[in-house]
């Protein structure tokens, strides 16, 4: 059920294993944006700090620096910038909670706004934290976020 349980020879074992594998390549795409791309982000980011400044900041803080360990911090994080915005989307809407283990039995999570924001507000906080703080992540659209907020989680 958890990795709380393995013996140390056992989470070596399995840290072995996960270096033999194949690496996934999550490169931050730093291509140049074409005008789309920067039009959308000029009209969604002013929309997305307000959200951010009223909903986030008070967890991740107003740089995106978080507060560790409890709230991850947004600036300078790969999951964010990479090409694909699924997971920032799944977050925003959906929210994410550790599970709970022996020596943190109700560590803290974040809430889902899939009720309380709109598509458009989706994308435009989502698009405001992937270009933020120096990350280098494109716009996200609403279609992008509609698309995720139906789809079942797997």
């Amino acid at each position: 059920d958890s990795f709380q349980y393995l013996t140390e020879d056992d989470v070596r074992a399995v840290a072995v294993y996960l270096k033999s594998l194949p690496g996934l390549s999550n490169e931050v795409d730093k291509t140049p944006k074409s005008s789309v791309v920067t039009e959308e982000a000029a009209r969604l980011v002013p929309l997305g700090k307000k959200i951010y400044d009223s909903q986030c900041a008070v967890c991740h803080a107003a740089e995106g620096q978080g507060k560790l360990p409890h709230f991850p911090p947004l600036a300078n994080n790969q999951s964010i910038q990479m090409t694909s915005a699924v997971n920032p989307i799944r977050m925003v809407l959906n929210g994410g909670y550790a599970p709970g283990t022996r020596k943190n039995p109700m560590p803290y999570g974040m809430p889902p706004f899939a009720q309380s924001l709109s598509d458009e507000e989706v994308a435009a906080v989502v698009t405001y934290i992937r270009t933020a703080w120096g990350n280098h992540g494109t716009p996200v659209s609403e279609h992008e976020v509609n698309a995720l907020r139906s789809a079942p989680l797997f």
